[in-house]
């Protein structure tokens, strides 16, 4: 299925490195079946692992765990220091049908089951009565469902091919992810790339995998691909999606739950011992009209691919909290609220020299969806002047919006024997993005300016705003992000068995004027051991890794504003995993 230019655009190193980047993301073993027809061919394969996780450091009282200042104080409980918080199995399986090589289909899905997952939620010293959770204290069935046990259908797509003409044209139609650019990790590249909110992002991998690149996080969509091999050095890609879905956040109250009040919560919160809870209704989603065009080249006069892409898109990451005071009489709804008509134009390149393989991106996003801060559109029934009773009736459908610039680069460098290891991987990505103006509903965008929210970024504290704005998250002009990743292998270490020593550590500088983007300061440090026994039944992986996390925060910060950033600061942890394929 893949183009000849798109063979020609990928080098050997690149393809190297990156084959050691992701370890073993994907299925190593293959099952072929017999059809009992030459030209029919069938093929099953599987996955399973086993992940468990324990708790390494401990609760922060004053900031992290503090019901007063912080926002993710049921998460903050949902493990001790020192607990097992997850004993996850997990099952993968894709099954191809190919006739005469070039037509087929694809299935792939997951089932999973977790013992360890409790049955209630854990709020915390405030009780379950006056959290997000109310008196119930029960998960929601989205949260029950992605953390206890269940299964979901993926892949499910038909590809063929045929000529044009002179010209080859590959199609795939149904389920499938789709992912353009150039970047390498999905937190630093990814969310400046082209491919931004191609398909929508499994966070609850990526949380926990934080050197993951969009690609290997990304959730199948349904839509039709077309892909015209126009020339032997070049190629045009069209895909027009008539599916739309939201990201996958961890899900409220989980160990990596980055607010009780968001993700599968069944209110914003509760007060009065439970007696008045704040609900979230239906959400404002985005529209199945995702669509882009691609055209991909490797020029004769230049040692490099270059791709030239135009797409339109709706956001897969919602602004959250935005009040419907027409829900609910008389004390409103919360509801979660997705952009729509996003648009993107860009140009990538990837090339190797001086045995470095170098790609980059420089893109153009207009209507872009902004950190946003609706606090001044409170209900009257919790103290605000929105609705029945106050001094207007806002439900808004929408943030504040852009225009932006954004960029990336990254390099792989594969290295080989040397005094400690057998081959060594050097990887590092820088991302940026700059906004060049506000272009709608400035009222609503959380930055310092008069003309900006007036509350958490603007207002004196004792109307709510934040003494440390930099911690509250009021956005910046601009922000930067890097990744750096090592991975030195050693074969043999033991016979049959090859060791990596995997690391990777993510800071960033500025608070992103993007909705959902980087935040200053926040730096994350992966490292570990990953073991590969190679027997005669397939490679057997095991690895050991340590995740933590740096925050800035502020106690003094009221109403939630406390921590910058995921608050993961004392969620350190250790994770074992076992895996093997057939």
């Amino acid at each position: 299925m893949r183009s000849q230019c798109e063979r020609v655009n990928k080098g050997t190193l690149r393809a190297v490195a990156a084959v050691a980047l992701v370890g073993s993301a994907g299925i190593a073993g293959a099952f072929p079946i017999d059809a009992g027809n030459d030209d029919l061919q069938l093929r099953l394969d599987n996955k399973i692992s086993f992940t468990s996780g324990w708790r390494v450091k401990g609760r922060d009282s004053d900031v992290a765990a503090n019901p007063a200042v912080s926002a993710s104080v049921a998460s903050d409980y949902f493990a001790d220091k020192g607990d097992l918080y997850t004993t996850r199995f997990d099952l993968y399986s894709e099954f191809d049908i190919k006739y005469k090589t070039n037509t087929g289909l694809r299935l792939s899905g997951a089932a999973w089951y977790d013992p360890k997952f409790p049955d209630q939620v854990r709020p915390g010293p405030g009780g379950v009565a006056d959290s997000t959770y109310g008196p119930s204290g029960n998960w929601s069935s989205e949260v029950k469902r992605y953390y206890g046990s269940s299964a979901e259908m993926l892949d499910a797509f038909g590809f063929t091919r045929f000529d044009l003409g002179s010209v080859p044209v590959n199609v795939k139609l149904g389920r499938t992810s789709v992912v353009w650019g150039e970047s390498m990790f999905g937190g630093v590249g990814g969310a400046n790339s082209i491919g931004y909110a191609q398909s929508p992002n499994d966070g609850r991998k990526s949380s926990q995998n934080p050197n993951a690149s969009l690609k290997e996080t990304s959730l199948p969509l349904g839509q039709l691909g077309l892909v015209f091999n126009v020339a032997d050095n070049a190629n045009f890609s069209v895909y027009r999606a008539f599916e739309w879905r939201a990201d996958r956040v961890p899900g409220s109250g989980t160990y990596m739950g980055f607010g009780d009040g968001v993700a599968g919560a069944p209110n914003l919160f509760c007060a009065a011992n439970g007696a008045f809870c704040y609900p979230y209704g239906a959400p404002v989603n985005g529209k199945a009209e995702d669509w882009g065009l691609q055209y991909k080249v490797r020029p004769s006069f230049i040692d490099s691919s270059l791709s030239f892409s135009y797409r339109e898109f709706s956001e897969k990451s919602p602004w959250y909290a935005a009040w419907n005071v027409d829900d609910n009489f008389p004390v409103g709804s919360a509801r979660s609220v997705y952009g729509t008509h996003t648009k993107v134009l860009g140009i990538a390149f990837n090339t190797t020299k001086w045995d470095i393989s170098w790609a980059g991106e420089l893109n153009y996003r207009k209507n872009a969806a902004l950190a946003s801060d609706f606090s001044a559109l409170a209900p009257v029934a919790i103290g605000g002047v929105n609705g029945p009773g106050g001094l207007f009736s806002v439900s808004p459908t929408d943030g504040a919006r852009g225009d932006t610039w954004h960029a990336l680069a990254n390099m792989q460098f594969f290295g080989g024997k040397a005094l400690f290891w057998d081959t060594f991987v050097v990887a590092a990505e820088v991302g940026f993005n700059y906004l060049q103006k506000v272009t709608r509903n400035p009222q609503y965008y959380q930055a310092v300016g008069s003309s900006y929210a007036p509350v958490i970024c603007n207002a004196p504290a004792a109307f709510g705003g934040a003494v440390n704005k930099k911690v509250a998250g009021c956005a910046d002009r601009s922000a930067t992000s890097l990744g750096i990743y090592l991975d030195p292998t050693i074969y043999q270490v033991l016979p049959s068995i090859d060791l990596e020593i995997p690391v990777f550590f993510q800071t960033g500088w500025g608070n992103s004027p993007l909705n959902g983007g980087s935040t200053d300061g926040f730096n994350t440090i992966s490292a570990g051991l990953k073991a590969t026994w190679n027997t005669p039944y397939g490679p057997q992986v095991f690895s050991l890794n340590y995740l933590g996390f740096m925050n800035r925060k502020d106690a003094n910060n009221p109403n939630g504003h406390s921590i910058l950033g995921g608050p993961y600061y004392d969620r350190d942890q250790i994770q074992f995993s076992y895996s093997t394929s057939f």
